[in-house]
């Protein structure tokens, strides 16, 4: 009794995760420009709009996901095709300066990222010049303190400007 009641319950969880999900990750940037509708200015009718529209892009995006007689590359080009043509008609819907805002709203989050990961390149090269130093000038203690001292200022000075880059944005 007691295994088929565990086997009742692992059927009805794989069913239960097997189940239709929305597929949230398609148009986040939508989501986006509809949740600070206030910050891009977009009226009632345009947002409304633009719900209709991610609603039937949506539908577009599933019938493509489930329809089996297309290849991997296939689908991939359609959903390009359908994610290209509902970008095309909001911008018909919003005017210029809303347009402006919203094609400009990702850039600070890409040049952010780019300064994180040139901050990591620098703190890898510091770490790597230390030990060569310390490597290289194994016999002469002063001099090898002297030189990280050196790289150590450089280091810092970089950062700073990083950070301050970074800050900008």
């Amino acid at each position: 009794m007691k295994k088929v009641l565990i086997l009742g319950f692992a059927l009805f969880a794989m069913s239960s995760y097997a189940q239709h999900r929305p597929n949230d990750g398609n148009n986040r940037n939508v989501d986006v420009l509809i949740e600070r509708s206030d910050y891009y200015e977009i009226s009632s009718s345009q947002k409304n709009k633009i719900i209709a529209l991610k609603k039937q892009a949506s539908k577009d995006f599933e019938r493509v996901g489930r329809d089996r007689n297309l290849s991997g590359y296939e689908k991939g080009r359609r959903n390009r095709e359908i994610s290209y043509n509902l970008q095309r008609d909001i911008d018909k819907i919003l005017n210029d300066n809303q347009r402006y805002k919203w094609s400009n709203s990702h850039r600070d989050d890409y040049y952010k990222d780019r300064i994180d990961n040139r901050l990591e390149r620098l703190e890898d090269e510091y770490e790597r010049d230390i030990k060569r130093i310390e490597h290289n000038y194994s016999y002469d203690k002063n001099l090898m303190k002297c030189k990280k001292e050196i790289r150590k200022s450089q280091y810092k000075r970089d950062k700073e400007r990083l950070k301050n880059v970074k800050d900008y944005y």
